[in-house]
């Protein structure tokens, strides 16, 4: 049986590359993101969770996904817990400095 050549350690970069990204915010080293199941399934229900970002994974993966380094903050901004979270950056809500959120992606 003659079987194809896997090849390892190779992403292909052009999934979803018609995906339209250019109206969207990308997360920065010390932000405040709120994390809910828009982002990821795993902060739905009752386990969404204020973010401080501490840098953005620069690897290449899937159109509009990212990963996250940074800690998980209490209402008073007081870090947590250290993760590495990967999520939708359209599903982000950015939080101001004054503790509102504000939805999405969008720039503006």
């Amino acid at each position: 049986m003659n079987r194809p050549a896997l090849r390892t350690g190779r992403i292909n970069h052009d999934l979803h590359r018609t995906q339209d990204t250019a109206s969207v915010r990308h997360p920065k080293a010390g932000e405040v993101v709120k994390l809910t199941a828009a982002a990821s399934v795993q902060f739905g229900d009752d386990r969404a969770t204020l973010f401080r970002i501490i840098r953005v994974d620069p690897r290449t993966t899937y159109v509009g996904w990212v990963w996250l380094i940074g800690y998980t903050v209490d209402a008073r901004g007081q870090a947590i817990e250290r993760r590495e979270v990967f999520v939708q950056i359209a599903g982000l809500i950015f939080v101001d400095p004054a503790g509102r959120s504000r939805p999405g992606g969008s720039v503006g």
